[in-house]
């Protein structure tokens, strides 16, 4: 699409459970607010369509991944200690808390497909 890749390489500084979740919340905002939307645009001008249903689906599924980090911050206290099972769908990565659904609602994969990750 003419774009040319760019590698910034930064030191990762791990810091406490509460500070890597915000920082996580800013990036998955980020992509769905700005990096995503730019690609879809892009996508749409250039017409491939291929590219618009990705960036499309990856979008969502970015304001997703944005919803369960920020549930995760504000029940920090409450989820220390304990294991939480998640649903990841594989074409997509959409995550889930329960699988009480027939298909991912992103991409529409059959729920049996689903993985499940602690």
């Amino acid at each position: 699409m003419g774009a040319t890749p760019a590698l910034n390489l930064e030191p990762i500084e791990v810091k406490s459970t509460r500070e890597n979740l915000k920082t996580a919340i800013a990036g998955e905002k980020y992509e769905r607010d700005i990096m995503y939307s730019e690609f879809v645009e892009v996508a749409t001008h250039e017409k491939a369509t291929a590219g618009i249903r990705t960036f499309t689906f990856t979008l969502k599924v970015e304001a997703v991944h944005a919803v369960r980090y920020q549930d995760a911050l504000d029940n920090l206290q409450k989820r220390t200690g304990k294991n939480h099972t998640y649903y990841v769908c594989p074409d997509r990565g959409n995550t889930l808390e329960e699988p009480n659904i027939a298909k991912c609602l992103v991409c529409g994969y059959c729920k049996s497909g689903l993985i499940a990750v602690s």
